[in-house]
């Protein structure tokens, strides 16, 4: 049994050297007083999505109920006009959230590592003024 005892013990010395020295801790090992046992999330990371459009309808849709993601970067444009452009659609528990515009693959890496903190539509008229980044044309969000 003091083998077994320890094992453990050196498991959390471990975990503890590597957490506070920036590292990542071990899942596997016990928590430490006043944790929780899980892998928490950087504490810069937002706790939820907060997602809006131009009509001024609001939705705050939390990272804990994510459930994945899918990139379609040549579908037919969303506001009617001639052209192609990208999709984005977003799950969680109980809401599915698609976005059409242009350069959402940039934002693939940010919805990967919870570090989203909102999506706006930009109306029609600020389009052009948004430059190389990510333009979101149109939101819908579904209920489910």
């Amino acid at each position: 049994m003091s083998r077994l005892r320890e094992e453990i013990e050196r498991r959390r010395a471990a975990r503890n050297a590597q957490a506070d020295g920036g590292g990542i801790a071990d899942a596997t090992a016990p928590a430490r007083a006043g944790e929780t046992g899980a892998v928490a999330a950087p504490s810069n990371a937002p706790s939820c999505l907060r997602i809006t459009k131009t009509n001024g309808q609001c939705w705050l849709l939390p990272w804990a109920c994510f459930h994945g993601a899918s990139h379609d970067p040549d579908v037919s444009s969303a506001d009617g006009n001639a052209g192609r452009c990208e999709r984005l659609r977003l799950v969680f528990l109980r809401h599915e959230v698609i976005l059409h515009g242009r350069g959402l693959a940039g934002l693939v890496d940010a919805i990967e590592a919870a570090r989203l903190r909102k999506l706006d539509e930009v109306a029609e008229k600020f389009r052009a003024a948004t430059g190389d980044g990510p333009v979101i044309v149109k939101i819908e969000v579904k209920v489910g």
